[in-house]
């Protein structure tokens, strides 16, 4: 008489499974989870009239042309979080940014959607996504100044977040702050990889300050001595992910003069207005980094524009 096997058929496969899992045969085909539609969100800023068409973008990803099966213009409902620099180095404008961030709310379209986040240590959520705009400006009305701040740390925070929304919208993080950073504890390569995996697209509207050089104080021949601080700025993740730092001080003006807060939120819900959707199928391919670039038809006319775009996309991890 046989002697029975003391694994049943079913726990036998399970070893099975798990052993080819940590050794896998030689040569054995592995599959990875894939993107299955890229959407790639331009902002075209320029001397160009009228509304552009699909046939007038080429685009590119691992620097082969691809075909655009998804176009439209301003057509996905966004779903903002909008991260509010809540530290004493913008108090003196922080009434005035909450103002202007009350008009851009209410500039947006019906069904877009706004959650509100303060920067400060940690980061704190204020309201969650929603469409009510009442409730919205209620949450922007109710917080004030409250000390430290994190930009970079609420961003990822925010990010977070924004991954839970629903996927037929365009993801959006709206900092309002001075850009003076000297706490954060994320690193770029990592928050800009995330960015890019969930389509998440990064704006700074970037305010006066009352300390634009950070100081820290030190230890010096045993007596204490303030020092700048090192600080880091949302600049990076802005550029990588497509968006834009709108600054409220114009470079071009030999006077440095000051823009309006006003001004800020105007010129960012044009482009919000204004910003083309392409999307494409992607070829199947290992978890990596993938470049993309968007240009125009160079029979277009004037050639003084500027395209704005994500620099490009990773595929899920396997």
């Amino acid at each position: 008489m046989d002697t029975p096997s003391p694994f049943s058929a079913p726990l036998l496969a399970i070893i099975i499974v798990l052993w080819l899992s940590v050794f896998p045969i030689a040569g054995a085909q592995t599959f990875k989870a894939q993107v299955e539609r890229v959407l790639v969100d331009v902002i075209v800023q320029g001397e160009l009239s009228g509304t552009l068409k699909q046939e007038d973008f080429i685009l590119l990803a691992d620097g082969k042309p691809k075909d655009i099966s998804y176009f439209g213009k301003d057509e996905l409902p966004l779903a903002i979080a909008m991260l509010i620099d809540s530290s004493r180095s913008v108090a003196p404008f922080f009434q005035d940014l909450k103002d202007a961030a009350a008009s851009l709310v209410l500039g947006l379209k019906p069904e877009d959607q706004v959650a509100i986040y303060t920067a400060t240590v940690p980061a704190t959520r204020i309201s969650r996504l929603t469409t009510d705009r009442a409730g919205i400006l209620r949450a922007l009305a109710s917080f004030q100044p409250l000390g430290g701040s994190a930009i970079v740390d609420g961003i990822d925070f925010a990010a977070n977040d924004l991954v839970q929304s629903e996927n037929q919208v365009r993801r959006v993080i709206l900092v309002l702050s001075d850009d003076i950073d000297p706490i954060s504890r994320v690193p770029d390569y990592q928050l800009s990889r995330k960015l890019l995996q969930n389509e998440i697209t990064v704006f700074l509207i970037k305010t006066r300050s009352v300390m634009p050089f950070p100081m820290k104080m030190r230890n010096v021949a045993g007596k204490r001595m303030p020092f700048p601080a090192a600080t880091r700025s949302s600049s990076p993740v802005v550029e990588a992910t497509g968006g834009k730092v709108i600054s409220l001080r114009s470079r071009f003006s030999a006077l440095w003069a000051r823009r309006s807060l006003s001004e800020g939120f105007s010129e960012l819900l044009g482009i919000l207005r204004n910003r083309y959707t392409l999307g494409f199928v992607p070829d199947p391919t290992a978890s990596r980094f993938h470049p993309i670039r968007v240009a125009l038809r160079k029979d277009l006319g004037p050639k003084r524009f500027n395209l704005r775009y994500r620099q490009g996309y990773w595929d899920p991890p396997p």
